[in-house]
């Protein structure tokens, strides 16, 4: 009699465990954030901006019945983001992606040993992309569906971080 109802107690500490889990996981799946870092040379001047975005709930997919049919599509499609290094702007789209992404410099001719590394969240290197041109596809289809680090550095100085989520 004693182990039926400890195994029903397991049972309930397991359920409650599971729904705490799932409690403290769902404002990661709805939140939405975007922090724009700015990045100095000694002189005070402006030279980078790194800019992080994560995507809402809508964004992935889960668009409230409520919510009207522009504004869902608005929220459902991938965004083109972009940013000015120096003297070159970068775009990089769609994100998030299902594996293509297309990363674009323009302003100057990209210099001769410009690369584009791939990171994921660990810290570990898992794709490099070397003498890059003005018009790049980085193909991650290989990759696991997450969120990944992209740095793209054009050379020692001109270098841009971005925040890329794969589903």
């Amino acid at each position: 009699m004693k182990s039926l109802s400890h195994q029903n107690m397991l049972r309930g500490q397991r359920r409650a465990m599971l729904c705490l889990i799932a409690l403290c996981l769902l404002p990661c799946s709805i939140a939405y954030a975007e922090r724009i870092r700015y990045g100095y040379d000694e002189a005070g001047n402006r030279i980078s901006r790194q800019k992080e975005i994560v995507m809402s709930a809508k964004a992935k997919g889960f668009v409230p019945d409520s919510a009207p049919e522009d504004e869902a599509d608005a929220w459902s499609t991938p965004t083109q983001h972009e940013e000015m290094v120096a003297d070159m702007k970068i775009i990089i789209y769609p994100n998030p992606t299902r594996g293509m992404l297309r990363v674009e410099i323009s302003g100057a001719e990209v210099p001769l040993g410009a690369q584009i590394d791939l990171y994921s969240t660990l810290g570990s290197l898992v794709g490099q992309w070397k003498n890059i041109s003005n018009d790049n596809t980085v193909d991650i289809t290989s990759h696991l569906p997450g969120i990944y680090i992209m740095r793209i550095a054009l050379d020692k100085r001109r270098v841009s971080t971005w925040k890329i989520i794969k589903n």
